[in-house]
């Protein structure tokens, strides 16, 4: 079976036995892409016979929208080789045969992988160009041509809606580069809401991971993170103690590790309504972290706790305190600073000081 019709799957067995192949292609593309420092504009085209026509009618009902790729997208410079995959094809109720018209305005895109590939395809005179996962086009014009008998999509590669979600990847990267890949892979479905997907994973994981394996109780975590999105609070903490259990046989008392699962035990107490509960491990967690981002996250955690208790004052210190934290990590995305501002806002709003409320929600919207 093909990558991209893996992509297509629910089949989460599938998604692991590529997933290596799938991460050393990607790897390999970006590497490539860099080599080559393509600046020319280029026109690509994408001829194909069988676009569904759910698929079809959102493209034409979203022009000046973005669409962004689920797997790796093959192009070729040559219009008639293109024309061929879709010659003598007709439209059905099923499907439609379109031809993608793509720009590439190389030397202003900075977030989108793609690379000539006709030197390394052992066919020579295909001109393709491929994409590399997550590639992101605006959608120009959706037209029939009467002459070729197909519709013609008129795209453009773009850096739009990239950057926040190459900033997140590169943030995941810098956090698990001593871990085993596997549980990027989980948690990049675990951040696209996929959640029946993520549990199916993680839970294949347990599965195959040796029970001394290091990266065993990070997976009861990232399961108990799941429970929690899902409002399945019996089984958060069980997967939060889990967890716990074996980062405590092994770690030292004050690990960061050991602040990970804290802090996710105190997220469920906090959950339930269990303030006083919540605060307790809150408290340890922020004793264990020397990670600057997990301490904002927990004083943030702890603020909230604040706020609810009606200490508003503690709160808003608490809440500025994290926001400075985090605006001094480099690789933290925009969106989370604001998320905080956003936070403290709320707080000055229960506290009904409106002025300052109305600063820091301006802020946020920015």
């Amino acid at each position: 079976m093909a990558i991209n019709q893996a992509f297509r799957t629910e089949d989460i067995a599938l998604w692991y036995l590529f997933r290596f192949y799938i991460i050393d292609l990607c790897t390999q593309l970006e590497k490539i892409h860099k080599e080559q420092n393509l600046q020319t504009t280029l026109t690509l085209y994408r001829g194909q016979s069988h676009l569904p026509t759910k698929e079809f009618e959102n493209i034409k009902s979203n022009i000046g929208g973005l669409i962004s790729t689920n797997g790796f997208l093959s192009s070729s410079k040559d219009i008639e080789q293109t024309s061929q995959f879709v010659l003598g094809a007709t439209d059905t109720e099923d499907f439609k045969v379109v031809l993608f018209e793509i720009t590439v305005d190389a030397a202003k895109l900075k977030n989108i992988i793609f690379v000539d590939i006709d030197q390394y395809t052992g066919i020579l005179g295909e001109k393709e160009i491929l994409f590399s996962i997550g590639s992101v086009f605006k959608i120009e014009s959706v037209n029939y041509d009467t002459n070729l008998n197909l519709w013609n999509i008129k795209m453009k590669a773009t850096d739009e809606g990239t950057y926040e979600v190459k900033q997140r990847i590169d943030t995941m990267r810098k956090k698990f580069q001593n871990r085993n890949i596997n549980l990027l892979f989980g948690r990049v479905l675990l951040d696209m809401s996929q959640f029946t997907k993520a549990e199916s994973y993680f839970q294949m994981m347990l599965q195959v991971l040796p029970r001394q394996h290091e990266d065993l109780a990070s997976v009861y975590d990232h399961i108990g993170e799941l429970n929690m999105r899902t409002t399945n609070w019996n089984e958060a903490i069980k997967n939060f103690n889990s967890a716990y259990q074996i980062k405590k046989k092994k770690l030292r008392s004050n690990h960061p590790d050991l602040g990970v699962t804290l802090n996710s035990i105190g997220n469920y107490y906090k959950a339930i309504g269990n303030l006083t509960e919540a605060n307790v491990y809150y408290t340890k967690a922020l004793c264990c972290s020397n990670d600057q981002k997990n301490v904002a996250i927990t004083k943030l955690n702890i603020g909230t706790i604040h706020t609810i208790n009606g200490q508003y004052d503690e709160a808003v210190d608490l809440c500025m305190e994290a926001r400075d934290i985090l605006q001094q990590i480099q690789s933290c995305p925009q969106a989370e600073i604001l998320h905080c501002h956003g936070i403290i806002g709320d707080i000055h709003l229960a506290k009904q000081d409106y002025q300052q409320a109305q600063d820091f929600y301006l802020t946020a919207f920015k």
